[in-house]
């Protein structure tokens, strides 16, 4: 069983992703971009111009401005599951929230 660590209420998120290293967790939304440091779970850094993924990958902002992100997208699914590259975090989006817990 997972231990429940944050949730986190990110409106109309449409995909998202972890930075390379892992620390990053980037939220895609209709409104924006959101980028959360794993280590806090804090936004970090917040962008409101509409920048949508091609082809599965989004653009980093703040610390990890102009990385590209692969993302896991939401399509018409309710919801959204996605874990960074090192087995660490999950997160699982539903109706506005993230849910992240430790592991897989």
């Amino acid at each position: 069983m997972q231990d429940l660590v944050i949730n986190l209420h990110i409106g109309g998120m449409i995909a998202a992703g972890f930075s390379a290293s892992g620390r990053y967790f980037l939220a895609v939304s209709h409104g924006g971009r959101g980028l959360y440091d794993s280590t806090t779970w804090k936004k970090v850094a917040p962008d409101s111009t509409p920048d949508y993924p091609i082809g599965g990958v989004a653009t980093g902002i703040g610390p990890i401005e102009g990385e590209a992100i692969a993302v896991v997208e939401r399509g018409n699914a309710a919801r959204l599951i996605c874990s960074d590259q090192n087995g660490n975090w999950r997160v699982t989006y539903e109706d506005g929230v993230a849910v992240v817990t430790k592991g897989r």
